[in-house]
């Protein structure tokens, strides 16, 4: 049911381009018990200021948790991106779902190496674009600061490339983060 829901809300915001809503993520809560890993990624939470590498200074993400703390939402202020973490209670698999106005990845974590949550997957496009691999490494930096990288290859037989890193770092001021 919670795939059917998923898959429902992929195709109707890939085509739509506008964000999932947060009373529409009450939806997609598959429950906290399902897996021990539920809550490996809490130290995402908070309020992010963005640097993306090379050298452009990019918005704000703000990182929550949502329904009984089981999914973390990501909300990138100036790129109407969202991103949901949750458990799939069938695979019991940490798994990330992002909407966007080009289209939306979903990857699964396939690892976790000293502290680096790596999630692989696919993205697909709202264009006639061919969907690609992809893959989302998150890092702890030093100053409290978080490193993700992306990176994408057209096939199984090719190469993965480094299509961008963000940079997150505590913002500093108020925060209306939950």
């Amino acid at each position: 049911m919670t795939r059917i829901v998923i898959l429902i809300l992929c195709t109707f915001f890939s085509v739509m381009s506008v964000p999932l809503t947060y009373a529409q993520l009450e939806g997609l809560e598959p429950g906290c018990n399902v897996a021990p890993v539920s809550h490996d990624l809490s130290f995402l939470k908070g309020d992010w200021d963005i640097i993306i590498r090379p050298t452009r200074q990019g918005s704000r993400v703000k990182i929550s948790s949502r329904a009984t703390g089981c999914i973390l939402v990501e909300d990138w202020v100036s790129s109407g991106q969202l991103v949901v973490n949750s458990i799939d209670p069938d695979t019991k698999q940490r798994q990330r779902r992002t909407f966007h106005r080009t289209g939306y990845a979903e990857t699964v974590l396939v690892e976790e190496i000293e502290g680096t949550f790596r999630f692989e997957g696919r993205r697909n496009f709202s264009s006639a674009r061919p969907s690609i691999d992809w893959r989302e490494d998150i890092s702890h930096l030093t100053n409290g600061k978080l490193r993700i990288a992306y990176s994408s290859r057209r096939n199984i037989y090719s190469e993965w490339k480094l299509e961008h890193e963000i940079i997150l770092q505590p913002r500093t001021g108020k925060s209306d983060i939950r």
